[in-house]
Formats: C-alpha cells, structure tokens, sequence
C-alpha cells in the first residue's frame, strides 16, 4: 500500500459527513464538522474524532483551475454532470452524507461515494498527491 492511502484511511469515512467543501489554489479542504472514525488494529471503526478538516493537495496541470481536477456526477436519475461551484453550493446547504471512499494509487484519484438529499453523487479527486488531517477544526 501507498503512503497517501495509508494517510487517508487512519480514518474510517462510512456514514460520515462532508460539512463544508472549499478550493484553494494546490487543491481542496473538506470539513467534517461531527468527525470521522477512529480505526482499531483490525480496521474497525470505533469512536468519532472531534471535527476534523482533510487537506487534499493535488498535482494541478498547467494552467488549469484546480476545480478542473474534480469529477462530480450525479447517479439518481441517470447520470448529470455537477460543475464544482454548485457542488459546493450544495454541501453548504446540505451536508455530503458519505457511503464509502475509495482510492486508487494507479490514478491518483480520492473517490467520495455518498449522497445529498435523494441525490447519489460521486466526487472525485484527481492528481491527489498528499493529504493531511487537522483536528478540532470548526
């Protein structure tokens, strides 16, 4: 296993929630203000961090906005594209309720699998080349 996803799954994400999206300029800050799981030797969730911040940096290409390094579709009726700003419009209404994160070392891609009201969405990060946690952010 990779560096970056030893990083990213120090924390179970099932049932979380995204809270809060922004972009900076090297790639994006999700807050999850009600925490994520603390993972026992055996992978298992078990008890809820603080509200805690993941900082993704991302490899951007040249002259491209880093909200061009994302991938938003919306599966529940059929399959619609999401452009970045009305995603993230959408999680400061309503919280990004997660299902599942997957990563893929081979792409660089973080994929957030879960849903905002009836909707099932997929975000996906690509170029991802580190992350970080800070806890007891609000």
């Amino acid at each position: 296993m990779t560096e970056l996803f030893n990083k990213i799954f120090q924390f179970g994400f099932h049932d979380t929630e995204i809270t809060y999206i922004e972009k900076n300029e090297d790639g994006f800050e999700l807050l999850f203000d009600k925490g994520l799981y603390y993972l026992d030797g055996n992978g298992k969730e078990t008890q809820l961090t603080k509200p805690i911040k993941m900082i993704v940096k991302i490899k951007a290409v040249a002259f491209l906005p880093v909200e061009n390094m994302v991938e938003i579709t919306d599966f529940s009726a059929g399959q619609k594209d999401i452009v970045y700003h009305d995603f993230e419009e959408m999680v400061k209404k309503h919280s990004f309720q997660l299902f599942m994160v997957y990563y893929s070392a081979f792409a660089s891609r973080i994929l957030f699998d879960g849903g905002i009201g009836n909707k099932h969405i997929q975000f996906v990060i690509e170029g991802c080349c580190d992350v970080c946690f800070l806890k007891n952010q609000t």
